[in-house]
């Protein structure tokens, strides 16, 4: 009997420490998902680039979320500066940042600057649908056609202007 007891105690207690040990493991996971996001973030505010950015959302190679040092390093110096949070670029890019010099906003009207996929302006309302799918977001504005798509999180928006089936705007958002 003592035997019996002592084997059922032994089993109940290996099977507790079993459940807390997953319990620990969990724990211990969780904490260390939390330290690597947080090092990617420091990473990329020390590097000048976006934490994880599809490049859907990228416009020239240029994502909101990224510090505009990290732009000038990609485009050269801007051509011009407009009340110094305004920033053209010799391909036509604009590039608006906040504050900090973090990129909010990056916009074209050019056809020689594409989306990380291909899309430029002069494209169609095809060749958009094609590379980016149906948007999250359709509106019609004097005449002219905005897509709106959102990224997976939700925190960026690009924004593509069509007249007549063409493309004429792209617009990449820090989404508010």
């Amino acid at each position: 009997m003592k035997k019996t007891f002592a084997l059922l105690l032994i089993t109940a207690l290996l099977t507790g420490c079993g459940h807390a040990a997953q319990q620990v493991k969990n724990e211990v996971t969780e904490e260390v998902q939390e330290t690597k996001n947080e090092v990617t973030q420091t990473v990329n505010q020390v590097t000048g680039q976006p934490a994880n950015v599809d490049a859907k959302f990228a416009i020239g190679s240029v994502a909101p979320g990224m510090s505009i040092d990290a732009v000038k390093q990609l485009l050269g110096e801007p051509t011009s500066v407009h009340d110094g949070d305004e920033y053209t670029f010799s391909n036509g890019l604009q590039v608006d940042v906040d504050l900090l010099g973090g990129v909010e906003e990056v916009k074209t009207y050019q056809p020689n600057v594409q989306t990380g996929v291909g899309i430029a302006v002069g494209k169609t309302e095809q060749d958009l649908t094609a590379a980016y799918g149906q948007p999250n977001e359709r509106d019609s504005d004097d005449g002219a056609i905005e897509y709106k798509y959102f990224s997976g999180d939700g925190s960026l928006k690009l924004k593509v202007t069509l007249a007549n089936g063409t493309i004429t705007e792209i617009k990449s958002t820090i989404r508010d």
